[in-house]
Protein backbone atom coordinates (compact mmCIF):
# COMPACT_ATOMS: atom_id res chain seq x y z
CA UNK A 1 0.00 0.00 0.00
CA UNK A 2 1.39 3.11 -0.99
CA UNK A 3 0.54 6.11 1.65
CA UNK A 4 2.46 8.71 -0.01
CA UNK A 5 4.88 9.44 2.49
CA UNK A 6 7.96 7.68 0.97
CA UNK A 7 10.85 10.28 1.83
CA UNK A 8 9.36 11.58 5.15
CA UNK A 9 11.12 11.55 8.13
CA UNK A 10 9.74 9.96 11.20
CA UNK A 11 11.28 9.94 14.87
CA UNK A 12 9.69 6.97 16.48
CA UNK A 13 9.74 5.96 20.38
CA UNK A 14 9.22 2.63 21.83
CA UNK A 15 10.48 1.69 18.17
CA UNK A 16 12.40 -1.60 19.30
CA UNK A 17 9.16 -3.45 20.74
CA UNK A 18 5.53 -4.06 20.31
CA UNK A 19 3.64 -1.65 18.40
CA UNK A 20 6.13 0.89 18.10
CA UNK A 21 8.64 -1.53 16.29
CA UNK A 22 5.97 -2.72 13.75
CA UNK A 23 5.20 1.42 13.36
CA UNK A 24 9.35 1.97 12.56
CA UNK A 25 8.97 -1.06 10.32
CA UNK A 26 5.42 0.34 8.50
CA UNK A 27 7.03 3.11 7.85
CA UNK A 28 10.76 1.93 6.98
CA UNK A 29 8.55 -0.18 4.04
CA UNK A 30 6.93 3.03 2.98
CA UNK A 31 10.61 4.77 1.95
CA UNK A 32 9.97 6.73 5.25
CA UNK A 33 13.48 7.57 6.94
CA UNK A 34 12.92 6.47 10.55
CA UNK A 35 14.62 7.44 13.23
CA UNK A 36 13.98 4.61 16.46
CA UNK A 37 13.83 6.09 20.06
CA UNK A 38 15.11 3.48 22.30
CA UNK A 39 16.29 3.44 26.18
CA UNK A 40 19.38 1.46 25.19
CA UNK A 41 22.01 2.19 22.38
CA UNK A 42 22.15 -1.64 21.72
CA UNK A 43 18.44 -1.92 21.09
CA UNK A 44 18.07 1.47 19.06
CA UNK A 45 21.04 0.37 16.96
CA UNK A 46 19.80 -3.23 16.22
CA UNK A 47 16.28 -2.12 14.95
CA UNK A 48 17.48 0.73 12.93
CA UNK A 49 20.63 -1.35 11.37
CA UNK A 50 17.48 -4.06 10.38
CA UNK A 51 15.21 -0.96 8.90
CA UNK A 52 17.90 0.66 7.15
CA UNK A 53 17.09 3.72 9.84
CA UNK A 54 18.94 5.74 12.51
CA UNK A 55 18.97 4.65 16.17
CA UNK A 56 18.91 6.88 19.27
CA UNK A 57 19.19 5.74 23.03
CA UNK A 58 17.07 8.18 25.58
CA UNK A 59 14.70 7.72 28.12
CA UNK A 60 11.69 9.54 27.16
CA UNK A 61 9.23 8.73 29.85
CA UNK A 62 10.75 11.70 32.19
CA UNK A 63 10.87 15.01 31.60
CA UNK A 64 14.24 16.48 31.14
CA UNK A 65 15.70 12.82 30.28
CA UNK A 66 15.64 13.50 26.98
CA UNK A 67 17.83 15.30 24.58
CA UNK A 68 16.67 18.26 22.92
CA UNK A 69 15.59 18.44 19.22
CA UNK A 70 15.53 21.73 16.89
CA UNK A 71 13.08 24.00 18.18
CA UNK A 72 10.23 25.54 16.20
CA UNK A 73 11.93 28.39 13.68
CA UNK A 74 15.35 26.96 13.92
CA UNK A 75 16.93 26.28 10.97
CA UNK A 76 16.36 22.51 11.04
CA UNK A 77 12.93 22.51 11.97
CA UNK A 78 11.39 22.60 8.47
CA UNK A 79 12.82 19.22 7.70
CA UNK A 80 10.75 17.00 10.65
CA UNK A 81 7.28 16.09 8.86
CA UNK A 82 6.47 12.62 10.85
CA UNK A 83 6.68 12.08 14.38
CA UNK A 84 4.74 9.11 16.30
CA UNK A 85 5.17 7.67 19.63
CA UNK A 86 4.41 4.32 21.03
CA UNK A 87 6.21 4.99 24.57
CA UNK A 88 4.48 3.85 27.63
CA UNK A 89 5.03 3.79 31.25
CA UNK A 90 4.03 0.66 33.27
Amino acid sequence: MDFGIGGKVALVTGGTRGIGLGIAQALAREGVRVSVVARTEADAKRVADSIGGFGVAADVTERGRAPRGPTRGSKNSRRRSTATSSSARV
